[in-house]
């Protein structure tokens, strides 16, 4: 594996390696920790349980939304990078001139019809002849429809010397768009075990209730000031 530079975002780990995941894992542990203690405090009324463990909830949702929130930022920055790395499409720099860019998008385009229209062994034959003159528009056009075609696992393979790097970023790409695995720890981990809201909530403007009525019969009998 290749170390990511300071501009490439690192790739996936395994979800068993993975910071985000094991910060969605600790959460709910936390989380019942917090509730258990004040559960069982004695000094602590109905009332003050009931919003402590309101508190405890809504940091336990902060910390497996902000989870998930960066493992999905990593995996699309990631994936973002990596399309950028497969010389694909038309690649026109955005600073090209308006005759230029209607000059290289045509090239492109008679390339790409040309590879579009050819059986495997014709765009691995385009994608030789490109490579061999520097014809950049028809390296792309041809790269392109191999990889619309499915032909990169064979065509791209077969050429490691000028190709590795590309099919290890496919590859990559592939797992990113598929895996899953991956999939399958996101969904125990982020869905399936997710910690329900606690009963305490939902009897909070109960109990706050009580304790006004609590306090406004302890003014009438002057008990409280």
């Amino acid at each position: 594996m290749t170390i990511p530079t300071a501009t490439e975002p690192a790739p996936m780990p395994h979800p068993n390696d993975d910071g985000d995941f094991a910060a969605a894992r600790q959460a709910p542990v936390d989380y019942q920790a917090t509730v258990d203690r004040v559960r069982e405090d004695p000094r602590v009324s109905d009332l003050g349980k009931a919003e402590r463990i309101a508190e405890a909830y809504s940091a336990y949702i902060s910390a497996m939304d902000g989870a998930w929130e960066r493992l999905q930022g990593r995996r699309q920055a990631r994936h973002d990078w990596l399309a950028g790395q497969v010389p694909t499409g038309h690649g026109i720099a955005e600073d090209a001139s308006p005759a230029d860019r209607a000059a290289l998008m045509a090239a492109f385009r008679g390339h790409y019809d040309r590879a579009s229209s050819m059986d495997m062994k014709g765009r691995a034959q385009m994608l030789d002849e490109a490579d061999r003159f520097g014809d950049e528009p028809a390296r792309r056009a041809a790269l392109t429809a191999i990889v619309e075609n499915g032909e990169h696992h064979t065509t791209l393979r077969s050429r490691p010397d000028r190709y590795a790097t590309v099919v290890a970023h496919l590859d990559e790409l592939g797992a990113l768009r598929g895996n899953s695995a991956a999939r399958g720890f996101e969904w125990q981990t982020f869905r399936s075990q997710r910690v329900k809201q606690p009963r305490e909530i939902d009897q909070i403007p109960e109990l706050q209730a009580a304790q006004e009525a609590r306090h406004a019969a302890w003014r009438r009998a002057g008990q409280m000031r």
